[in-house]
């Protein structure tokens, strides 16, 4: 999932016109970061993992673009939609 920074609506979404996105914890848990900070991400690319009772869900990228680093750090504790990473959008 992610948000769009400078979104003034209530609710995400994809509006091309963005540059900037923030990738956000899918549910409340335990972050890890999947990737070190690098020039570009995929599309889909894994970007880490929130973990809670055992159950753990991926956290993938929603566009190509410029990683600009993680907003959680490993092992912090994150809250549902909390952003744990931000993206550069290149397309």
């Amino acid at each position: 999932m992610a948000f769009l920074v400078d979104e003034q609506r209530d609710h995400p979404g994809e509006y091309p016109e963005t540059a900037t996105w923030l990738v956000v914890a899918p549910m409340p848990g335990r972050f890890r970061p999947a990737i070190d900070l690098t020039e570009h991400v995929a599309a889909g690319q894994l970007i880490g993992v929130v973990a809670r009772s055992g159950t753990e869900v991926e956290v993938h990228a929603q566009c190509d673009g410029r990683f600009m680093g993680h907003l959680a750090d490993h092992g912090e504790l994150v809250r549902d939609s909390q952003p744990v990473a931000w993206i550069q959008r290149t397309t």
